[in-house]
């Protein structure tokens, strides 16, 4: 699917992440690496950006997390390289996957309305492309 090494590895990464938990939450897949794997890898990206588009929803994935792993938004266990950090409006993890260091983040987004769908070959939801790049 993609060329990329790296990008080989966070697909796995999306793919190991509970998509349906992800949509409930109306949390979706965007930022530079979304960009990057959706335009046909036209530069490397290292990290996996998610946004959540309300309240609600980020606190659903708060209450999934089980500290200090990512709990149930994985589908199987992965080794964390710190414990998951959680604040008022971000999630923040590091996953390795392959021997690959991949920093994960989930942001509440309360600035503009943002949706997406989700990715039949990424496993998780994806911003939509208008929102993508207004982020």
């Amino acid at each position: 699917m993609f060329e990329r090494p790296r990008h080989q590895t966070i697909a796995k990464l999306l793919r190991n992440m509970d998509g349906e938990l992800l949509t409930r939450a109306k949390c979706y897949f965007g930022g530079g690496t979304a960009i990057a794997l959706k335009l046909g890898e036209y530069r490397e990206s290292i990290d996996v950006d998610f946004l959540c588009s309300d309240k609600d929803g980020y606190r659903l994935l708060r209450n999934a997390i089980t500290p200090p792993t990512l709990g149930a938004i994985l589908r199987s266990p992965m080794n964390h390289l710190r414990d998951v950090r959680t604040q008022r409006d971000k999630i923040s993890a590091y996953l390795e996957v392959d021997a690959v260091p991949i920093r994960v983040e989930f942001v509440l987004e309360g600035r503009i309305p943002i949706g997406g769908a989700l990715d039949p070959d990424l496993g998780v939801p994806v911003l939509d492309r208008i929102d993508m790049y207004a982020e």
